[in-house]
Order: C-alpha cells, then structure tokens, then sequence
C-alpha cells in the first residue's frame, strides 16, 4: 500500500507473531527497522486497528498489490 512502510507478521510454533517494520523516507539512501515478538492475543486489537486506519485512509490506488486484512 505504502511504498516507505512495511509491516509483516509472521507466526511460530510457540503461538508467538514476529513483528518486522520497515520505514524507508528515501530508499537508496536510508532505512529504519524494526523487529518485535507478540502474543497472538494481540492480534484482535491489531487487525481492528489496521482495518480503522483503512477505512479512514483508503487505498487509492486500485491497482496496487495488496493482501486483505482477514476479520
């Protein structure tokens, strides 16, 4: 959606979600990450969270590759 800005979650065994943020203001020159570990308790609020911030910013660009926010 975002060109300067990626979020992943990824799952393990223990029932645990990795968390890894990527923002890039100018992608040749600079990059911050970040890289966390939740409880998949989380995960309610976030999507919630996520699907808000859709709703009040929508993807403009119909042609972009995105993955749906499952509910």
């Amino acid at each position: 959606m975002e060109p300067y800005i990626s979020v992943e979650f990824s799952g393990s065994a223990r029932g645990h979600i990795g968390v890894n943020l990527s923002v890039t203001p100018d992608h040749i020159k600079e990059t911050h990450d970040y890289e966390d570990e939740i409880d998949q308790s989380y995960l309610p609020a976030i999507i919630s969270s996520c699907e808000a911030i859709l709703v009040k910013y929508p993807i403009r660009d119909p042609g972009m590759k995105t993955r749906p926010i499952a509910g």
